[in-house]
């Protein structure tokens, strides 16, 4: 007997990505996806089942998209808005405030009845009902803080206590999702608990998890959990690195690589990378950053992205250059190219303005602003 059914989703990418929960599209061999506008497109799904994320492929380009803030900088209070289609009202829109962060949550999937588990969730009091699963939560400023996906009810109504999939993991997920296809996951074999503050400080830590339980297959002495735990800390940067990398390439529209034609080596061992990221909010912009400096290692990255007529740009600076070439001075000069200004600390600046037309020309002269710097500082020494 054929199924059908109906959610919301937020597009992701304006070439056609649409996310959405696992729940609202998994199982289907048939979805159709209506935009505002009313036109219509079949879609095609690719899944991450267990973390009740879905991305949905249409045959688009040039669609509006919505930005994915930094779900960690989330906090109780915050202003909060669901959109969706409950009970098939298209794009209708309820306000409310995120409630907590960090629930956890076991949640059997309505079709299957198989259970999922949901370790970090956003509650938000804003109404969620039958058919808002899959759409946006956002906050003022209109970017999506979370995915939303279930509601505690005695009657299957919306009663205040809804719950979003957080942004953070939802973009991870779907830029996985369409980079690779599938989700390939690690088994850790133990069971974490968060401390209470009491807990760490009879622990004397900042930090950490308890142990609670540890698999059948991996019990045994404290020394081979340590064993356990290294090789999967190691597992834990080799995906980090893939992670970044991805991050790199979506950035950069595919380059792989920090060390082609926009790293350049402007005195000994000193290099400057500059390049324009498209596709980041500012949260993504500082974590390429980071990720570009660890790689040169002794030098400056300056990152670039323009949008909606103004341009912002980011500087970061090694450890070891701090004095000669601090992120500060090099953002003074460079944002003024594009028609603002820009300040900042040693180790990273930003600045603006309001000329995008003009941002290739300030990141090619960040090589020039560099090297001058460099050289200066060598003379006054």
């Amino acid at each position: 007997m054929p199924m059908k059914g109906e959610g919301s989703g937020v597009i992701f990418r304006p070439d056609g990505y649409i996310v959405t929960n696992d729940h609202v599209v998994g199982g289907f061999d048939k979805v159709t996806v209506v935009l505002k506008d009313g036109r219509e497109f079949p879609g095609k799904v690719t899944r991450a089942e267990d973390s009740d994320i879905a991305v949905v492929k249409i045959d688009a380009s040039g669609l509006p998209t919505l930005p994915f803030a930094d779900s960690s900088k989330v906090k109780p209070g915050q202003f909060a808005m669901a959109i969706g289609a409950p009970y098939g009202l298209e794009n209708s829109v309820t306000i409310g405030h995120v409630s907590a962060v960090g629930r956890e949550n076991v949640i059997p999937d309505p079709m299957t009845g198989v259970a999922r588990h949901y370790p970090e969730l956003i509650q938000t009091d804003a109404a969620i009902n039958m058919g808002n699963s899959g759409g946006p939560l956002i906050d003022v400023d209109g970017e999506v803080i979370g995915i939303n996906s279930s509601i505690v009810s005695p009657n299957g109504g919306g009663i205040g206590i809804g719950f979003s999939i957080t942004s953070n993991q939802a973009r991870l997920l779907a830029e996985t999702l369409i980079s690779k296809g599938k989700i390939v996951r690690a088994y850790l074999g133990l069971v974490p608990l968060d401390m209470h503050d009491i807990q760490k400080n009879n622990l004397h830590v900042n930090s950490g998890a308890l142990v609670d339980s540890v698999a059948s297959e991996l019990r045994a002495s404290r020394s081979d959990i340590q064993v356990a735990v290294g090789r999967l800390q190691e597992e834990l940067k080799k995906a980090r690195r893939e992670v970044d990398e991805l991050r790199l390439k979506l950035a950069t529209g595919g380059a792989s690589s920090s060390n082609g034609d926009e790293t350049r080596e402007v005195a000994e061992g000193v290099k400057v990378l500059a390049r324009e990221a498209s596709g980041l909010d500012a949260a993504g912009m500082r974590q390429l950053s980071d990720t570009l400096l660890a790689r040169i290692k002794s030098g400056v990255v300056v990152l670039g992205r323009s949008g909606d007529g103004k341009v912002s740009i980011i500087v970061r600076t090694s450890p070891d250059l701090l004095k000669r070439v601090p992120a500060g001075q090099v953002i003074k000069e460079l944002a003024p190219m594009v028609g603002g200004r820009g300040g900042g600390k040693p180790d990273m600046a930003e600045g603006g303005g309001n000329q995008p037309e003009k941002l290739a020309q300030a990141l090619e002269a960040s090589y020039q602003v560099v090297e001058r710097l460099l050289t200066e500082q060598a003379a006054s020494a």
